[in-house]
């Protein structure tokens, strides 16, 4: 990559004043404006630094969305390996360079593929992880003696056991590494168009590196906005899987689209009161990774766990649907046990979000379970 200004090069060359400044910042051995100045120069500084060394990138996993990730860094002129642990992804990604999930999709630049996931991290800047939530413990226990250098980005969605995000389950196994999580309303094929208006959200800790980040996804269709509230845009992108696949028994039972209008309202007041016992800010519940992720998963109907959902809602019994399902079950399935188990922990008062559990876990039919919602004691609306 080829650095846009020579800033990098005039603070390693001493043209602005050496870094070692900023230990004053804090202090009273510089006025306010100074300091300011020098966090600034701080930041931008890392910011260069991060761009500049960011060459290559490994993609943990080979499905939809790592997929489409990669053809996108592709296009940016990055040198990316994509890892996969299925022999048969494997063996289709070496012969056809192109995604077995996105046909007609062929990856095109400086690509390799890997089965191993060590060799696949050897070398490499940043590593993208793409797999789904119930793997991702295996995934890591799988990695050895990775250097702390290496960023990761988080793309997956769900909860694991005890309310756990997924940039949590991966700092508990790399805790020196830099993480960051890329999140929002975006389905792969919109992410590959290129000339479809998108967005998300990179949450990241760390400013100057969030900002890099930043810049280094973006492009003139897909505007990355910035966060340092990662846990909060992690769980509200696993909660909107739970409302996606409910969207999908409304459409399954034939009801009228004032029903899903109702639907992502309550459920909506649901991920509210989350929210609230979370402390999560409202500028990261209605930003793009909150509201607007669950707008696009519940009104698609391209969403995985839609179209479980809507199998459902069609009749299809719970068990049926179990062993007749291709493919991995949809995260919603996951995190509906995991949300259900802490609303019952913290007495939040969530009615879709256990009706939902009692039909994916407790096998009770989708008519019923409506029935039991509408005729509940009549009450006055709240959040």
């Amino acid at each position: 990559m080829v650095l846009k200004n020579n800033f990098y090069n005039e603070v390693k060359n001493n043209i602005i004043p050496p870094l070692e400044l900023l230990k004053y910042k804090e202090t009273d051995e510089l006025n306010t404006e100074t300091a300011k100045k020098i966090f600034k120069l701080e930041c931008e500084f890392r910011k260069c630094e991060i761009e500049h060394n960011i060459r290559n990138i490994t993609i943990i996993g080979a499905g939809r969305w790592g997929s489409s990730i990669a053809i996108h860094l592709l296009r940016k002129n990055f040198s990316v390996t994509i890892q996969t642990r299925s022999t048969k992804t494997y063996r289709f990604l070496v012969e056809n360079s192109e995604s077995p999930y996105l046909p007609g999709m062929t990856f095109k630049g400086d690509v390799k593929y890997e089965l191993d996931i060590n060799k696949a991290l050897n070398n490499c800047e940043m590593a993208i992880l793409s797999v789904r939530v119930p793997y991702i413990k295996d995934i890591m226990s799988k990695m050895d003696n990775i250097s702390d250098n290496i960023i990761f980005v988080c793309v997956s969605k769900g909860l694991g056991k005890n309310f756990r995000t997924v940039p949590a389950m991966v700092s508990e196994k790399i805790p020196n590494n830099k993480i960051a999580l890329l999140s929002g309303p975006c389905f792969p094929n919109a992410m590959i168009s290129g000339t479809t208006p998108i967005s998300e959200v990179l949450a990241c800790k760390d400013l100057p590196l969030s900002t890099a980040l930043q810049s280094l996804f973006s492009t003139s269709m897909f505007r990355v906005y910035k966060s340092q509230d990662v846990e909060g845009v992690a769980v509200l992108g696993s909660l909107k899987n739970i409302f996606a696949l409910s969207a999908g028994i409304v459409r399954g039972l034939q009801y009228e689209e004032e029903t899903l209008a109702v639907l992502v309202t309550k459920g909506f007041a649901e991920i509210h009161r989350i929210c609230q016992r979370l402390d999560i800010p409202s500028s990261t519940l209605y930003g793009v990774s909150g509201l607007g992720d669950m707008l696009l998963t519940c009104y698609s109907l391209n969403s995985h766990n839609g179209n479980f959902g809507y199998r459902l809602g069609m009749g299809q019994p719970m068990k049926e649907l179990l062993s007749a399902w291709e493919g991995p079950l949809p995260e919603g399935y996951f995190t509906t046990s995991a949300v259900y188990e802490f609303g019952k922990i913290n007495n939040l008062k969530l009615p879709l979000i256990n009706t939902i559990y009692e039909i994916l876990y407790k096998s009770l039919p989708v008519k019923t379970a409506v029935n039991d919602l509408m005729t509940r004691p009549l009450g006055v609306e709240a959040w």
